[in-house]
């Protein structure tokens, strides 16, 4: 239909266990925090999946240390964004 835009409005909150961040090791949260958000913000500012992909990588890559850029997490958010945009 002409003139019609569907925008997608998402609430991120998984948690540490659900990132599969470094959990046992030491507390996930503050990176989870920011993951949470960057995805909530990207998503909901209407960012289409490859771009928002592209720039979660990114984010994730800053938080390597808590285990953010290992195969798990980066599996969770393509399951992610497949529930997000189908």
């Amino acid at each position: 239909m002409n003139n019609l835009k569907i925008r997608k409005k998402i609430q991120v909150d998984f948690t540490p266990d659900q990132w599969d961040l470094y959990t046992e090791l030491m507390d996930c949260q503050p990176a989870v925090d920011v993951l949470n958000q960057s995805l909530e913000d990207l998503v909901n500012l209407g960012k289409d999946k490859n771009t928002v992909m592209d720039k979660m990588m990114e984010k994730m890559k800053e938080f390597s240390q808590y285990g953010a850029y290992d195969s798990e997490p980066i599996y969770f958010l393509q399951c992610a964004l497949e529930e997000i945009y189908g």
